[in-house]
């Protein structure tokens, strides 16, 4: 899948080759799983929706590295979902983990923009590109978990 921005572009140059492996086959299953669903070949996706399928595939790199133990590599892509999307719940993700690792300011800069930018994503087919599995109900609590870290610090 085409990169859909400079910053997803520079992504994939400063990361391992490894990782630039399994970024890609992130992204070949989701353009696959699409296609598949659709029912039709090749999807040329808009840079906008390929920026939310980038963000979503660096949120699942983010969510291996975090359950590897490794919170740094963790946050970093965590934040390249969020440089990628935009999408604010990549941002809580980004948010939550700056501040495990001591990162205030960061971690409630991430937090607030979460905070800002959920609602506007409801039933949005965007939201639906990159969080498929997520409710109003899953918003709202990551919301009020946001709100509590964000008065705790």
């Amino acid at each position: 899948m085409i990169p859909p921005s400079a910053e997803a572009t520079e992504l994939f140059r400063s990361i391992t080759d490894t990782e630039r492996t399994n970024l890609k086959t992130l992204l070949n299953c989701a353009q696959q799983s699409y296609e598949s669903a659709g029912q039709q070949g090749p999807i040329n996706f808009h840079p906008e929706a390929r920026s939310y399928i980038w963000g979503a595939a660096s949120r699942k790199l983010a969510d291996h590295f975090h359950e590897a133990g490794d919170m740094r590599r963790a946050l970093f892509f965590a934040l390249a979902a969020w440089n990628t999307s935009k999408h604010p719940g990549f941002a809580y993700n980004g948010g939550i983990l700056a501040l495990a690792l001591g990162e205030a300011e960061q971690g409630k800069r991430l937090l607030k923009i979460y905070l800002d930018g959920y609602e506007s994503m409801f039933g949005t087919s965007m939201c639906a590109l990159a969080t498929p599995e997520f409710t109003v109900d899953d918003f709202e609590r990551l919301a009020n978990t946001a709100r509590k870290r964000l008065a705790e610090s």
